[in-house]
């Protein structure tokens, strides 16, 4: 970890993940993103927002995307999900920063689009008991 700049370091089976802006911040805090990886940085356990839940996603690698469901607690709900460009999209994580489920992880499946594999709008994940701080 350099500490000056965006990073995700896969190690073993944790990635850690630091943030420029967390540069200042003397002791970094251990957030476990609800799906087997720990990510590092500034914030209080606890802290459920969109910068957070994009932390928890990109500890598992690849890339994250923001979303708001049209299903269930659909405009109070929001979402990070994994994004796959992998061909025989199957499916992925989501972690709620706001809604009902907040805090939890879910899994979704996903659909193909042109490029990569998104889990569709109209469609919630399926919450486990797995939760990411």
């Amino acid at each position: 970890m350099d500490g000056g700049s965006d990073a995700t370091t896969d190690v073993g089976s944790d990635a850690i993940s630091t943030d420029a802006s967390d540069s200042g911040c003397s002791t970094q805090t251990a957030h476990s993103n609800g799906a087997g990886r720990t990510f590092y940085d500034c914030e209080p356990l606890g802290t459920l927002n969109v910068t957070q839940a994009q932390e928890a996603c990109a500890a598992g690698g690849g890339t994250c995307t923001s979303l708001t469901p049209t299903c269930g607690d659909a405009g109070a709900a929001g979402l990070v999900c994994s994004v796959s460009s992998v061909a025989g999209c199957a499916s992925g994580y989501c972690w709620e920063y706001a809604g009902s489920n907040a805090g939890a992880v879910g899994t979704v499946p996903f659909v193909a689009n042109p490029f990569q594999c998104l889990p569709p709008a109209s469609t919630c994940p399926t919450f486990t008991t797995a939760q990411w701080n």
